[in-house]
């Protein structure tokens, strides 16, 4: 009986059509995600990113009235989802949930392109879950959208022949970068490869395929800069997309040897599957994967560590390798193995469970299925009259969007950005250090309201200065007026 039944599943997936490979990934997806729809925040940077999409919708340019040191299609795509659906979590976790289908899709499509229907759609499926389980995930991620524009680049490479694809194909290319610039490092490779590996292709042909690539990118850099150049600021467009991160690469505390153990069994995995399995760097495709993994990868080595959300950008092409590797195992094991797969996945959201669970307490506690304190203090908060400069959030800072004011100052739109006085230079911030800008923030402007977590220093625990100098500014000006599960909100004295 089983015997059949996986038979008869296998027969279904070897043929499946990429339109209803992509219909399982979006409903995988949205399934896994659902929960998390209702969370305040699911990452700081998610929030921050919101804020700086506000922004636009408002009117300004990225990085003019609020600031962070991202690329700006992130804030593009949000500001779009935004401007289209109004201020909404839904409608954001949705487009998330659209991107990571996308990034399973193209999974998909550049596995059965380099190997066969059925190692691609196990490849996007598998991409789905890693795109959205362990750690913070769930939310929209600059590694996610980026992967979003970067797959079907690569999937444009492998099977183009018109000078229109290799455009299209370095357009995208553009747009990943413009997401997350350490994509660099892969699409410099992509370009050395279109340009020398097909020898058998005559040399002018392969530089007028380069060519269109380069064109496509360029256009891009050239768009994104463009508004900036009218404005007569292209100098805050380079120092925010370009100097500013790799000074925070430079300062941050990042060391080859913290990815050692990762960088080990990627070298040892790629030297067991070249040596002993059917991934072969003969095969131009094969070889095009790896130097695209080798061109991510090495931009972790540069920064000296790697968050959870930044293997996002590694998993999809990874898992295509990984498949191929393993393929004389699965192929021995097919007719026994597909039940127990299908089990493991429908066991491995457990994260998801738990939000489910979380959510339906949430929601018979308190009829409300959006949950967390930054939507619960903004509850609290929004029934004070609060006007511009009242309130500041040191943490839960997505409250800012949900009672519809604005940070502090650029350095506040992230809070960790306070304590990074490195780089006010590239947004010209009148203060210098982050004790000025601290003091600045509430000595001068005396916001009636602030926002800590309880039990944690506010920022980082080697920032002792700071901390010690918020302590006290709150111990003397201010009085707990209420805590919200993890949320103490600080109410000013009078007269202070």
């Amino acid at each position: 009986m089983s015997t059949s039944i996986n038979q008869r599943l296998i027969a279904q997936i070897t043929s499946i059509k990429s339109s209803s490979a992509f219909l399982v990934y979006l409903v995988v997806a949205f399934l896994i995600r659902l929960p998390f729809f209702f969370r305040d925040y699911i990452d700081r940077d998610e929030s921050t990113f919101i804020l700086l999409a506000q922004s636009i919708v408002d009117g300004n340019l990225p990085y003019t009235e609020l600031w962070d040191l991202k690329p700006p299609m992130i804030f593009y795509t949000l500001a779009l989802v935004i401007a289209v659906f109004g201020k909404s979590f839904l409608a954001i976790r949705l487009a998330g949930t659209f991107i990571v289908a996308l990034i399973a899709q193209f999974t998909f499509l550049i596995g059965k392109r380099i190997h066969s229907t059925t190692l691609g759609f196990w490849c996007g499926l598998l991409a789905v879950y890693l795109s959205s389980l362990f750690g913070s995930v769930q939310g929209v991620m600059t590694e996610h959208l980026s992967m979003a524009f970067f797959l079907p680049a690569i999937w444009l490479i492998l099977r183009s022949y018109s000078w229109k694809k290799y455009l299209l194909s370095g357009t995208l290319f553009g747009l990943a970068l413009m997401t997350k610039l350490n994509l660099a490092y892969a699409v410099v490779l992509a370009g050395a490869f279109v340009l020398f590996i097909p020898r058998e292709i005559p040399w002018r042909q392969r530089f007028t395929r380069f060519s269109w690539l380069i064109s496509g990118t360029l256009l891009i850099l050239f768009l994104n800069i463009l508004p900036f150049l009218v404005m007569g600021d292209t100098a805050l467009f380079i120092n925010s997309v370009f100097i500013a991160p790799l000074a925070y690469a430079n300062a941050e505390n990042g060391s080859i040897v913290k990815i050692m153990p990762f960088l080990g069994i990627i070298v040892l995995f790629f030297a067991l599957a070249l040596w002993k399995s059917p991934l072969d760097l003969k095969n131009r495709h094969h070889l095009f994967i790896v130097l695209m993994i080798a061109g991510i990868v090495f931009s972790f080595v540069r920064v000296g560590k790697i968050n959870g959300h930044y293997l996002l950008q590694f998993y999809p092409l990874f898992l295509i390798a990984l498949a191929i590797a393993l393929l004389p195992l699965f192929r021995r094991a097919r007719n026994g193995i597909l039940i127990p797969v299908i089990v493991i996945l429908f066991l491995l959201p457990v994260e998801s469970y738990k939000e489910y669970a979380f959510v339906a307490s949430e929601y018979h506690e308190r009829s409300k299925l959006y949950n967390g304190e930054g939507n619960l203090v903004a509850d609290y908060l929004g029934a004070q009259n609060l006007g511009s400069g009242d309130i500041v959030f040191f943490e839960y800072h997505i409250g800012y969007w949900l009672l519809g004011v604005k940070p502090p100052s650029k350095a506040a739109t992230h809070p960790s950005n306070i304590c990074r006085d490195f780089l006010f230079p590239y947004f010209d911030n009148p203060r210098d250090t982050s004790i000025e800008e601290l003091e600045y923030i509430i000595k001068e402007l005396k916001p009636l309201w602030v926002v800590v977590r309880e039990g944690r220093p506010v920022f980082d625990f080697r920032k002792a200065e700071e901390n010690l100098l918020v302590s006290q500014l709150l111990e003397t000006d201010y009085r707990v007026d209420k805590t919200i599960e993890e949320a103490i909100i600080y109410r000013r004295l009078q007269g202070h």
